[in-house]
């Protein structure tokens, strides 16, 4: 009977008859264990997108992965959220010979996957990498995975928590501003105090070095405002 259900669930997901939403939070609510079920029927689900792409609005499939990803991170099952994330990419994506520019699974996914109020030596590694994999789709033809002001703040802030420079991709961001003049990705303050506050911590380094790096950042500053 809960195969029976769990199928009819499947199947009105893909014909969009109800809300994709709506679908999922029935199944979250089945039974405590049911994260069996939940995978299996996400996996059909990305089975019969494949199978039948051509027939699905684009906007459809969209709401479908992101209502999955969401569910499980507003549940903090984030390595299960990072594992439907990594399955779409791997049934839908392509970094090699991409025929079109936009990609189904939409940026909001990545935001739900990567911007947190804080950063564990935990989390860092895993946000580091979910972002690396956004930028290669977006290098490799997908328009709308560009990284927004948030994506790449929430980038830096966790490579700052790990203790890795962070001068490269500040750069990359105001040269990314500066070639078409995008005010959301015009680096707010929050930023650069959170790069000072590494700076100030960072007691394995010789004074005169963060000193060195402080007057950096501060010029980096000044070139991004001006």
């Amino acid at each position: 009977l809960k195969f029976n259900i769990l199928m009819s669930m499947v199947i009105s997901i893909l014909n969009f008859r109800a809300s994709v939403s709506f679908q999922l939070d029935i199944l979250f609510k089945l039974e405590a264990d049911a994260s069996s079920e939940i995978q299996y029927t996400y996996d059909h689900a990305l089975e019969l997108i494949m199978a039948h792409r051509e027939l699905i609005n684009s906007e459809d499939i969209s709401e479908f992965l992101y209502a999955a990803i969401a569910m499980h991170v507003n549940r903090k099952l984030y390595s299960e959220a990072s594992s439907c994330l990594k399955k779409a990419e791997n049934a839908l994506l392509s970094t090699k010979d991409v025929m079109e520019n936009h990609s189904p699974i939409p940026l909001r996914c990545y935001k739900k996957m990567i911007v947190r109020k804080w950063y564990t030596e935990t989390t860092a590694p895993k946000v580091e990498a979910t972002f690396d994999r956004l930028m290669n789709f977006y290098l490799a033809g997908y328009s709308n995975l560009r990284p927004d002001y948030d994506l790449h703040t929430s980038f830096i802030k966790a490579r700052v928590t790990n203790g890795k420079e962070v001068d490269k991709n500040l750069d990359e961001l105001i040269k990314c501003y500066k070639s078409n003049g995008n005010e959301s990705l015009l680096l707010k303050t929050e930023v650069f105090n959170t790069v000072l506050l590494s700076y100030a911590q960072d007691k394995k380094k010789a004074s005169t070095l963060n000193t060195s790096k402080t007057i950096k950042l501060l010029n980096q500053i000044g070139r991004a405002h001006v």
